[in-house]
């Protein structure tokens, strides 16, 4: 499930994806794609954006603003 909400000069982006029970724990994975993703919003983003990425009872929800944009 994504949802996209474009508010004045934010934009929320969020997305809603079911855990999968047969899948590894969560700390048996390197991460390398999620620091690639935040080194790519630093780069162009720098200090307006703001990424959450949680786990709520059987979803992960991750979730990126993007503010101040013209």
């Amino acid at each position: 499930k994504m949802h996209i909400l474009i508010e004045e000069n934010q934009l929320t982006y969020k997305v809603l994806s079911y855990l999968n029970p047969t899948k590894r724990a969560e700390s048996d994975y390197n991460g390398f794609g999620i620091r690639n993703l935040q080194k790519r919003l630093d780069l162009i983003y720098r200090d307006k954006y703001e990424l959450t990425i949680d786990v709520e009872k059987d979803l992960y929800v991750a979730k990126l603003m993007l503010k101040e944009l013209n």
